[in-house]
């Protein structure tokens, strides 16, 4: 039990809150309602989706690919920064670092260049929570918002694009300063990548799956269409990979929020609140309870949804709980050989910090 609280702190903390609010307003038919079961369905969805690409083998074999041309440690540190960066757009944040943050771990052990791993890991982190930023597919607070808000996928990118270009800008700095701090930065790297296998059955299956889940978050198609045809298309073992933590956590946030938004009082107070500045209460609030269930709460209290969606996904940098994938690198980190956490806080705590006054100053000089 004490394991499982560790290793799901937010669920069980969404799930507290969730039981207690039910104590102030009684369960009844309304509590449906509150649930999104768009959202819900949505990120069901691409979690499988993902979990079929990677059973595939092509997320191996493109690695493959792009690493087999870098020459140095410099080159080698920036793609797998890179990488999660533009891939957390299509598959989410905390995907793309399971995906590549493992990955990052063992290329920098092969190519014995352990001291830079701790600050491959965290910029990896900053890279997947700030690229994802830039379409409602990237993270579960995009998916959320965008289908909460009615908002065009058009307006939703023009809103972040400056917030993701800029942020673009950082990682790749910090990746240019981390290696230059590391000893044989310029180290010729024999890259011994392997002939990995891909499983073209499962390639195409699971391709169909994400241009079906592509059509339902530009609204062709219809959430319970998409369900059902990702459920046929995908079918077997794909199912046990998706993360039904997450899915719960989102449940029990969307109870929470909904009884305490029923509340008069207390909404008065929240809607004074955020309506002043939905940024910085959207922002504060993620490093406290992280940024999904942020939006969750708050979207109910205000329409300003641009205010909203930077202060979420801006506020996922900062505290190691700010999001939800930051915990995930953390987990990874924390298992490999040798790790320090002592140092790895340090440095995630540092980089983030710096990472997020560049961006509020943006949001600042934006106004």
């Amino acid at each position: 039990m004490l394991k499982f609280i560790k290793q799901e702190i937010v669920l069980v903390i969404s799930f507290i809150l969730a039981v207690v609010s039910c104590f102030l307003v009684p369960p009844s038919k309304a509590y449906i309602d509150y649930i999104d079961f768009r959202t819900l369905a949505l990120l069901f969805c691409l979690m499988s989706v993902v979990a079929g690409l990677t059973r595939s083998g092509i997320v191996d074999k493109a690695s493959d690919l792009m690493l087999g041309k870098c020459k140095s440690l410099m080159s080698v540190f920036i793609v797998l920064c890179v990488l999660p960066f533009f891939v957390s757009m299509i598959v989410t944040n905390d995907v793309a670092l399971i995906t590549f943050v493992p990955f990052g771990i063992a290329v920098m052990k092969n190519i014995k260049a352990d001291k830079a791993i701790v600050p491959l890991v965290v910029i990896q982190t900053i890279a997947a929570n700030m690229g994802s930023v830039l379409t409602p597919i990237g993270n579960p607070q995009n998916l959320f918002i965008q289908s909460y808000y009615h908002l065009s996928a058009s307006e939703f990118v023009a809103t972040m694009l400056p917030v993701w270009v800029v942020s673009f800008a950082i990682v790749i700095a910090m990746s240019i300063v981390a290696v230059k701090k590391c000893e044989s930065s310029q180290q010729e790297i024999n890259n011994n990548s392997k002939n990995n296998p891909v499983d073209f059955i499962y390639l195409y299956r699971s391709v169909a799956a994400l241009i079906i889940c592509l059509l339902c978050v530009f609204d062709v198609i219809d959430y319970k269409i998409t369900l059902m045809a990702v459920v046929v298309i995908l079918f077997g073992n794909i199912f046990k990979k998706v993360d039904y933590a997450l899915l719960m956590t989102f449940v029990c946030f969307f109870v929470f929020s909904g009884n305490i938004g029923s509340l008069s009082a207390v909404r008065e107070v929240v809607t004074k609140f955020v309506q002043k500045d939905s940024f910085v209460s959207s922002l504060c609030l993620s490093q406290v309870i992280s940024n999904v269930p942020s939006s969750v709460f708050l979207a109910s209290f205000t329409s300003d949804w641009k205010g909203l969606l930077m202060g979420v996904d801006v506020g996922g940098l900062g505290t190691p709980v700010a999001s939800l994938a930051s915990l995930i690198s953390m987990k990874f980190y924390a298992k490999s050989e040798g790790a320090n956490m002592k140092k790895f806080m340090l440095v995630f705590m540092s980089l983030n910090i710096i990472a997020l006054v560049v961006l509020c100053v943006l949001k600042v000089i934006a106004l």
